[in-house]
């Protein structure tokens, strides 16, 4: 009770103030001149909400300068549609097209204080769903805005540090307000460099707070909506993984952190889950029938970004060359730490982990180079996922090459420290060479050959038999392919059964091209352990037809299990292997 009595004093001092002082985020000296001055008001219509933003900063000594609109980010396109009425209030400033829709030119005095107006409102209808998450959402009773949607500034470099001033005018007195960089602030100045300002969450309206303290720092979840499980179990949930990530890597030094969950109006069957770490924050979509289980692996891999590769060193671009790393290792040590927190047993990562070499082995684009990745990584959903999985693999490979050269000395871990320490005094590329250069200080060979075979040629990878620790066993199963057996398409466009294949577990079960489907379950793709429910006109009446989407045809694929009759002791040491320690769980 007592240490509890203490952690909401330390809480409270970190946290009061409605002027917030100057927040340092990760930025150096300032340049003359780079100040941003927002001023946000709401403007409440009769059915709809909308926001009026008054934007000044100084303009370039040249008398011209270039106003970046919002564009493009993850996967969503012309997000200046959402920025309307965009005027020059600044006397003799005019404001221009370019041949790109998303930047104006401005012309003006030389050096003279620029002041913007413009609106933004939501530019699609109803709330956010899945394929629209990205875009602002601005409604009667919220908004929930990512800093890439909604935010004209000029085109400075996105690695300059800047004055930024915030001040939100005229909200309803009883809406909670939180971005990256504070809580229920109605006036704000902090700096950070232009590209974490940008890649931010803003959020306000009928939200719920918890706060925490962790190694001294608040941690704040902010939460609207009704989910199965309550906001203090979130909030835990929030702390667990906060508190195993920080003390992995020994960093405590985000002097704030913010994680939001909004819920997405998603069809009532629906578990689509979706995340982004952005500066100091979290944000979390789901569908309103999420579980908090299900929220584990998003949680856990995102809040790791904060060091990987953020903190890791620069990333060149097309920076789809090292996701195997910077998402692949981040998804090993993700269900890595969940273990090693308790939050999962060992049976679970087992059972996780053959998921994830499953999923990999049964994709068809499992041997693609990495130029197609590189290529396609916003085009196919297949590809997208391939750095994930050939990253995981590659690194519980290394970390048992590791062990095994260090006589259990030394794990991957000691390689993500060394990288972070380093990249703390001099911030290089992070590239395939330099992540070689640490593995091999403590592996006795390089591992640049592995790269070249399985990143950039796209061999099929091979999990080591040791990977998982003693008394984890390497087994070869036969799994058949997925096959759903007719034309997904033509079910989700026009209701109608078409493309049926005579030999497909479809046929077998009953479906024929052009019966009419009436209701249909989820359908899984790529996973045969989920059945598909249709239910097709059969006369005047109905049919549900039921059936596994496998093929006949089988592959390969390595899978661990736990030694049969495996003893404490034994667990005990697999665990130890893996990194946990009677403390880690606690």
């Amino acid at each position: 009770m007592l240490n509890h009595f203490l952690r909401m004093i330390l809480f409270l001092a970190l946290s009061v103030g409605l002027f917030a002082s100057v927040m340092t985020v990760r930025a150096g000296p300032i340049k003359e001149g780079r100040d941003l001055k927002y001023v946000l008001e709401p403007v409440f219509d009769k059915d709809s909400l909308r926001f009026r933003v008054d934007l000044s900063f100084k303009g370039d000594p040249s008398g011209t300068t270039r106003l970046v609109l919002p564009n493009e980010w993850a996967g969503q396109s012309d997000l200046y549609r959402a920025v309307r009425n965009i005027k020059v209030i600044s006397p003799d400033a005019t404001l221009s097209d370019t041949a790109e829709q998303y930047v104006k030119t401005l012309t003006h005095r030389p050096n003279q204080t620029l002041h913007i107006q413009y609106e933004l409102k939501q530019d699609y209808e109803g709330s956010p769903r899945s394929e629209n998450r990205y875009r602002p959402v601005i409604q009667k009773d919220y908004f929930h805005w990512l800093g890439h949607g909604v935010w004209i500034r000029p085109a400075w470099d996105n690695g300059e540090t800047v004055l930024v001033s915030l001040q939100w005018k005229n909200l309803p007195k009883a809406w909670t307000i939180a971005n990256s960089f504070g809580i229920n602030q109605r006036r704000q100045r902090f700096r950070a460099m232009l590209g974490e300002f940008v890649h931010s969450i803003f959020v306000g309206g009928d939200f719920r707070v918890n706060s925490v303290v962790v190694g001294g720092k608040p941690v704040h979840t902010v939460v609207r909506g009704s989910w199965q499980f309550s906001d203090a179990v979130f909030a835990d949930l929030v702390r667990r993984i906060v508190e195993a990530e920080r003390a992995f890597w020994r960093d405590y030094n985000a002097p704030y952190y913010l994680v939001t969950l909004i819920p997405l109006d998603d069809p009532p069957k629906s578990t689509a889950l979706g995340g982004d770490g952005l500066t100091n924050s979290f944000a979390l979509f789901c569908a309103r029938n999420a579980k908090i289980i299900d929220l584990y692996d998003l949680l856990a891999h995102e809040y790791f970004h904060n060091w990987n590769s953020g903190k890791l060193g620069q990333v060149k671009q097309p920076e789809q060359q090292i996701k195997w790393f910077s998402e692949g290792f981040t998804d090993y040590y993700a269900y890595l730490l969940l273990l090693r927190s308790g939050l999962i047993s060992l049976d679970e990562y087992v059972r996780k982990y053959n998921n994830l070499i499953h999923e990999y082995y049964l994709s068809p684009v499992r041997t693609e180079s990495n130029q197609r990745v590189i290529r396609d990584y916003w085009n196919d959903s297949g590809v997208q996922k391939l750095p994930y999985r050939r990253g995981l693999v590659l690194a519980a490979n290394w970390n048992a090459l590791i062990r095994t050269a260090t006589g259990g000395k030394n794990s991957l871990d000691d390689v993500m420290l060394d990288i972070f320490r380093a990249s703390q005094q001099r911030n290089p590329y992070l590239t395939a060479e330099l992540i070689n250069e640490h593995i091999r200080r403590y592996a006795g060979r390089d591992v640049l050959p592995d790269i070249r075979r399985y990143i950039d040629d796209g061999e099929l990878i091979v999990p080591d038999k040791n990977a998982l620790g003693p008394y984890v066993e390497l087994e070869i199963v036969e799994v058949s392919l997925f096959e759903l057996g007719f034309d997904l398409e033509a079910l989700l466009k026009k209701k109608v059964i078409a493309g049926v294949k005579e030999d497909s577990a479809a046929y077998r079960a009953g479906l024929r091209d052009n019966q009419v489907v009436v209701r249909r379950s989820s359908i899984y793709v790529g996973d045969t352990t989920k059945p598909v429910e249709i239910t097709i006109k059969e006369g005047i009446g109905e049919r549900t037809i039921r059936y596994y989407p496998a093929s006949r045809n089988t592959v390969s694929v390595p899978q661990y299990k736990l030694r049969p009759g495996i003893t404490d002791k034994e667990r005990t040491e697999t665990l130890r292997w893996l990194g946990v320690t009677s403390s880690s769980t606690n």
